[in-house]
């Protein structure tokens, strides 16, 4: 997984925005592929708190307004596994099973979970909140484990 080389704390919470958009539009994804039940409730229900997390990030954040801050941020996170919405794109539209539904948002909410985890040995002010939504992304991890251990 590439790491975006984020220098300050404003970046990390303008790229840890779009990360937690890009997963609530995922779970929005995967619940309309789930159809109904319980695993289009979880997908619905994790989008909506994904919403939530971005809406932490958001309010935390200076978010400058300077021309090309937004775009800086998306190029810096280019490659990145966490981001990519072309990417993001390409994988779900091989995501036809609820094996594989499942098996995504694991592997996603991993990803994301080891992001912040790199992010907080860089000492940014939002230190509290990174461990908050580790545990966030954590408890994510484990409701869909739950899930799939029970198909």
């Amino acid at each position: 997984m590439k790491i975006p080389d984020i220098q300050s704390s404003e970046e990390f919470l303008a790229l840890a925005a779009l990360i937690e958009r890009s997963g609530a539009e995922m779970y929005k994804t995967l619940a309309g592929k789930a159809g109904a039940g319980e695993m289009a409730a979880l997908f619905t229900q994790l989008a909506a708190e994904e919403e939530e997390h971005e809406k932490t990030f958001l309010s935390l954040g200076k978010m400058s307004h300077e021309p090309g801050f937004t775009e800086g941020i998306l190029k810096k996170s280019e490659g990145s596994d966490l981001f990519s919405s072309e990417r993001l794109s390409g994988e779900l539209a091989y995501v036809d099973d609820p094996e594989d539904s499942l098996n995504f948002a694991i592997r996603r909410e991993l990803d994301t979970i080891l992001f912040y985890k790199r992010m907080l040995q860089k000492g940014f002010d939002a230190k509290q909140i990174i461990e908050d939504v580790i545990k966030m992304e954590e408890e994510h991890f484990y409701r869909l484990h739950q899930l799939k251990e029970s198909l």
